[in-house]
C-alpha cells in the first residue's frame, strides 16, 4: 500500500512539472504582423509586433534584444520599456531594422523579447528580408576645372553589386582629356579621374563653355553624368590683375529707358575707369554686345567692338563716351543681349586688364516697323535730269513684310513717285531706288525730297496699313530757272499715268491713261515713248504718240497693252516724253498682275459693251431649259 502512494506521488510530481513547463512556455509570445519582405539596401524596415504574456505576475515589463546571426544590418530602434498584463491580450509595438549601403542577398533578423520577472519569460521572431539588386554611380567634383588648373572627380558604385566595364566620355563645347575612360568598381569603390582642358581655357570666348562627362555601361545605360561649365571673359587673356583697373560704372544716358532698346536707336553710353596701376598710363577700353543665344559678337557700325583710348593720371579716373546706333538686327527679346566692357594698359593686355558686363539689354520691337537709312542722292543736278536715288528699307518689326514700297515726294518739282514693291522678312533688309526727272521749269535751289515706306499690306482690302516716320534727302537743281527772271517756256511736260481698271488679268487686255501736260508757256510738240513691258506685253495701241499743246494745255493719251498669258506678280513700264532732243519727264508705272482664271474671264466678257448681249444670251438659255423642264413633266402626264 505504501507503495501505490509513493508511485502515485512520482506520478503526480512529474505531471506538475509537466504543467509547470507548458505554463511557462506559453506565458509569452511575440509575432510580426507586418512589414516589407524586400527592400533596397541603404534603407530601413520598420516592422509591427504583437506580444501576449499569460504568466503568473499580473503585470511586468518586456525587454528586447537582437540576434545578429545571419544578418547583414540592424536593429536600429527597439522598443523602449512596454508593460504588459498577464490576460493575454495581444499589445502592438514597432521596431526598426536597418539595411546598411551595399548590402546584397538575403538577411535573417531575430527580435528577442523576455520579462523582467525573477524566472523570466521569453520568445524571439525570425525575418525573411531579401535585398535587391542597385547598378548605381556617381560622379562629383573633387576639384573644380577653371581657367587655371585643371580638375579631378570622383566615381563612386553607390550600388550593391559589382560594376564591370564601366565606360567614362566627355562632350560639349569645352575639349578635355580624361586619364582614365575604361574601368571597373566594386559595390561602394571609389575612384578619381583627372579632366585635363585640351584647349587654352584662359582664352575662351564670352559665354558658357560646359563640357558633359558620362558614365554608362559597356551596353550603352547611362549610370551617372557631371556637367564643369566654365564661363569666358571679354579680356583676351582673362581678367588679369584686374584690380588694378576698377570699371567703376557704366551707364545707358541716352535711352529713356535705361537698357531698353529698339533697333536703330541712338545709344551713348558712359564708361568710368579708375587707375590703381600705380603710374600715369594709356589705356585701351572696349564695348560690345554679347549675343547669348548665338554666342557671338552682335556687329557694331560694322564693327565686332568699338574702342576708345584714354590717358589716365595715377589713383585718377576718366569717363569714356561710346556712341552708336543700335543694330538693326537685334532680335524682340529680354536678356539675349548684354553689354559688356574691358579695360587695359594700352599694349598690355595680357598684364592688366579688366572685364565687365552691363544690365542684360531689352530689345523692344513692334509687330510692324520699317524704317529707311543709307540714303544716297545725288548733291547736285541740272534741270531736265534724271536723278536716282537710291536706300535701304529694314525690316525691324517682328513679322515678314509682305509687300512694301517707298514715295518720293516734292510738292515744288511736282514729284509723287513711287518705288517697285518688294518683301522684307523680319530682321532683313532691301535695297530699292526710285527715278525721277527734274522738270525745266525747276527754279534753282535746294530742294528737300520726303521719302515714306508704306507696309503692313491688307490682301483682302488691298491697302497699306501703317507708315513709316520721314525721311529726307536733299538736292540742289542748277541751269533752271532764276528766281528773278523767268524767260518764255518751251518743252516742258509732265505725265500723270493712271490704270483704268485695278484688276489686271494675265491674258486681258489692260488699259492706261496717261494725262501730258505742258508746263511751259509756249506751244509744244511732244513725243510719248513706252518702254520695259517687252517681257510680260505688247503695246497694242497708244491714242497719240505725239501731242502738240498749248501753254498750260493737257491731254489724256489713252495706252492698250496685251497681257501675256504667263504674267503674274507686280510688273512695271515707263512712259516718257520728249520734246525736241530732250527727254522732258519719265513716269515709272507698277500694276499687279492676276493669273488668268475661268471667273476672271467670264468677269472680262461682263466688262465689255458687248455684256448686254451675254446677260441676255443667258437669260434665253435659262427659259429654254425651263420650256424643256416643263415640256418633259406634261408628257408624263
Amino acid at each position: 500500500m505504501a507503495s501505490k502512494y509513493i508511485v502515485i506521488s512520482v506520478f503526480s510530481l512529474i505531471a506538475l512539472a509537466m504543467l509547470l513547463s507548458f505554463a511557462s512556455a506559453a506565458a509569452l509570445e511575440i509575432t510580426a504582423l507586418s512589414y516589407s519582405g524586400t527592400t533596397s539596401h541603404n534603407s530601413d524596415v520598420t516592422v509591427t509586433f504583437n506580444a501576449t504574456y499569460s504568466g503568473t505576475v499580473g503585470i511586468v515589463t518586456l525587454n528586447f534584444s537582437e540576434s545578429s546571426a545571419g544578418t547583414v544590418g540592424s536593429w536600429t530602434s527597439l522598443p523602449s520599456i512596454t508593460t504588459i498584463a498577464n490576460d493575454s491580450t495581444p499589445i502592438s509595438f514597432t521596431a526598426v531594422y536597418n539595411i546598411p549601403a551595399h548590402a546584397s542577398g538575403t538577411t535573417y533578423p531575430v527580435l528577442k523579447a523576455k520579462t523582467n520577472t525573477t524566472s523570466p519569460a521569453t520568445d524571439q521572431e525570425t525575418l525573411t528580408i531579401a535585398i535587391s539588386s542597385a547598378t548605381t554611380a556617381t560622379i562629383t567634383s573633387k576639384t573644380a576645372l577653371t581657367t587655371s588648373q585643371n580638375g579631378t572627380i570622383n566615381i563612386t558604385n553607390t550600388g550593391n553589386t559589382a560594376l564591370a566595364n564601366l565606360v567614362l566620355s566627355a562632350s560639349g563645347s569645352l575639349n578635355v582629356t580624361l586619364s582614365s575612360t575604361t574601368f571597373t568598381l566594386a559595390a561602394g569603390a571609389s575612384t578619381l579621374v583627372n579632366v585635363n582642358a585640351a584647349e587654352d581655357v584662359s582664352d575662351l570666348e564670352l559665354g558658357s563653355h560646359d563640357v558633359d562627362i558620362l558614365l554608362e555601361t559597356s551596353t550603352g545605360t547611362d549610370l551617372a553624368t557631371y556637367t564643369y561649365s566654365l564661363t569666358g571673359y571679354f579680356c583676351d587673356y582673362g581678367d588679369v590683375n584686374a584690380s588694378d583697373i576698377d570699371i567703376t560704372d557704366i551707364e545707358d544716358v541716352d535711352s529713356d529707358d535705361e537698357w531698353s532698346w529698339k533697333p536703330f536707336d541712338q545709344i551713348r553710353i558712359d564708361v568710368e575707369i579708375e587707375n590703381n596701376v600705380g603710374d600715369d598710363e594709356d589705356f585701351v577700353v572696349e564695348l560690345a554686345i554679347w549675343d547669348t543665344d548665338e554666342d557671338e559678337f552682335v556687329e557694331i557700325d560694322d564693327e565686332t567692338s568699338l574702342e576708345e583710348e584714354v590717358s589716365i593720371d595715377e589713383d585718377d579716373s576718366e569717363t569714356v563716351t561710346f556712341e552708336f546706333t543700335a543694330p538693326s538686327e537685334l532680335e524682340d527679346s529680354d536678356g539675349r543681349y548684354v553689354v559688356y566692357v574691358k579695360a587695359y594698359v594700352d599694349g598690355d593686355e595680357d598684364v592688366t586688364c579688366n572685364s565687365e558686363s552691363a544690365e542684360s539689354l531689352e530689345i523692344e520691337r513692334k509687330a510692324n516697323e520699317v524704317m529707311l537709312d543709307d540714303l544716297t542722292a545725288p548733291e547736285i543736278v541740272q534741270a531736265g535730269d534724271t536723278v536716282r536715288i537710291t536706300g535701304t528699307a529694314y525690316n525691324i518689326g517682328t513679322k515678314d513684310e509682305d509687300k512694301v514700297y517707298v514715295q518720293a515726294s516734292n510738292t515744288k518739282l511736282g514729284l509723287s513717285q513711287k518705288s517697285s514693291t518688294f518683301d522684307i522678312d523680319s530682321s532683313e533688309s532691301e535695297d530699292f531706288d526710285i527715278s525721277f526727272v527734274v522738270p525745266y521749269t525747276a527754279e534753282n535751289g535746294v530742294y528737300s525730297i520726303k521719302l515714306i515706306s508704306s507696309f503692313s499690306y491688307s490682301t483682302s482690302s488691298d491697302t497699306y496699313r501703317k507708315e513709316s516716320d520721314t525721311y529726307e534727302v536733299q538736292i540742289k537743281v542748277v541751269g533752271g530757272v532764276n528766281t528773278t527772271t523767268i524767260p518764255a517756256l518751251t518743252g516742258y511736260s509732265q505725265i500723270t499715268p493712271k490704270l483704268d481698271d485695278s484688276n489686271v488679268v494675265a491674258g486681258r487686255e489692260m488699259s492706261v491713261t496717261a494725262t501730258l501736260k505742258n508746263l511751259g508757256s509756249n506751244k509744244t510738240t511732244f513725243i510719248l515713248g513706252v518702254n520695259g513691258y517687252d517681257s510680260w506685253a505688247t503695246l497694242s495701241s497708244i491714242s497719240d504718240r505725239i501731242v502738240t499743246l498749248d501753254g498750260g494745255q493737257s491731254k489724256d493719251v489713252k495706252l492698250v497693252f496685251a497681257v501675256n498669258k504667263d504674267a503674274s506678280g507686280e510688273k512695271t513700264f515707263t512712259i516718257e516724253s520728249t520734246a525736241g532732243s530732250n527727254k522732258v519727264d519719265s513716269k515709272l508705272v507698277a500694276v499687279n498682275i492676276a493669273s488668268s482664271s475661268w471667273f476672271s474671264s467670264l468677269k472680262s466678257k461682263f466688262s465689255t459693251k458687248s455684256s448686254l448681249i451675254w446677260i441676255i444670251g443667258i437669260i434665253n438659255l435659262i427659259l429654254i431649259i425651263l420650256i424643256i423642264v416643263v415640256a418633259v413633266k406634261l408628257a408624263k402626264r
